[in-house]
This record gives C-alpha cells, sequence and structure tokens, in this order.
C-alpha cells in the first residue's frame, strides 16, 4: 500500500478503517471507497481546509508539515494539484489519517453556508454521488451539523471563506445547494 505518509507512521488497514466506518457517523466509507475518480472529493476538492488545531495535530502525527499551504489567520489547506488525490489518500483509497482527519473531510459533502452558522441550513455538494441519489442519512447530516458545530466561532468566516472560494471559480466542482429540511424525505 503506497501513501504519503513517512514510512514511521504506517496508513491504517482497510480493516481498521473498514471498521471505525462501520461506527463513526461522519462516515460516507460505504460510498466513498467505490465513488468514481471524477466525483471522489478527496481527488476533486482543489482546497481542504485544514483548523489550526487540526494542523498542529497532522504534522505532530505525520511528519509533513510540507502537506499543508498557509492559509493565514493560522489556517491551512492540504496541498494538492487539481484532479489529483489528497497526498493522505492511499493507493486503497483510504484515508491515512483517518482518525484525525479534518473537519472539512468529516462532514463533507455537507458544508456551512456563507452565513457560517451551523444552525442554519447546510449545503451539499451536488456533485457528490449519495447527494445526487439522497442517500445521505438523516444521522449523517445530523453529525456533520455537530461536527461543524465543533469549529469555535471565531474561526467561522475563515473557514467557509476557504471553502466556498472553490465554488466562485468556473469548472473546477459543482454548486452548492442548500440541503433537504432535517425532517425531509431522506432515509
Amino acid at each position: 500500500m503506497t501513501s504519503h505518509l513517512p514510512e514511521t507512521i504506517p496508513p491504517p488497514s482497510r480493516s481498521s478503517v473498514e471498521e471505525s466506518a462501520r461506527t463513526d457517523p461522519n462516515s460516507l466509507y460505504v460510498h466513498c471507497r467505490v465513488c468514481p475518480k471524477e466525483n471522489h472529493c478527496c481527488y476533486r476538492a482543489p482546497t481542504i481546509v485544514v483548523l489550526p488545531q487540526e494542523a498542529k495535530l497532522l504534522i505532530e502525527r505525520t511528519g509533513r508539515p510540507d502537506l499543508l499551504i498557509a492559509e493565514g489567520d493560522g489556517f491551512f489547506s492540504i496541498k494538492k494539484a487539481p484532479g489529483e488525490p489528497c497526498p493522505f489518500l492511499t493507493e486503497e483509497r483510504l484515508c491515512g489519517v483517518y482518525h484525525i482527519r479534518p473537519i472539512d473531510c468529516r462532514s463533507w459533502p455537507l458544508t456551512l453556508n456563507i452565513s457560517a452558522n451551523p444552525e442554519e441550513q447546510l449545503l451539499e455538494d451536488l456533485g457528490c454521488p449519495p447527494v445526487q441519489q439522497r442517500a445521505l442519512s438523516k444521522g449523517f447530516e445530523k453529525a456533520s451539523q455537530v461536527i461543524l458545530s465543533k469549529i469555535p466561532e471565531k474561526y467561522r468566516r475563515k473557514f467557509t471563506e476557504l471553502v466556498h472560494r472553490d465554488f466562485k471559480r468556473d469548472g473546477i466542482r459543482p454548486g452548492l445547494h442548500e440541503s433537504a429540511p432535517q425532517n425531509g424525505s431522506r432515509p
């Protein structure tokens, strides 16, 4: 299994990620592991936002500060070329930092709307197959809302600006739209 992680920190095994994913309410692993490359957010996301405390943890655990780009105000993004996979994604399409992955990854394909208020309706990534198939569970939506609410209020505006800047660029990602209401028709 090849990964961009240093040899001293082996990527997680398929069984450990699958076991974690079964009990993690913020996991779409069952969808992501078979998602086509052109739709897979780990490939097509130009900006994967990393909060200051997440950056510190990623650097401590991976020893790879070179995989982060400073975005100002203590924020970072994961360094990757458009269309290339996240450097933490293994050849088996497993997240090499699954247990410490950023909030942006944990909540995706849902994110804060431009008001940056996690109590308001979230936005969905229209390019995500589970969104297109209306396959996001209410449990995933609620877990995403909870994880997004953990972003300290002082960071929410910058987080939102970084996420939304991608959607202002032509042809990089499909747009966002408001998610179905919590009492909507989702399973």
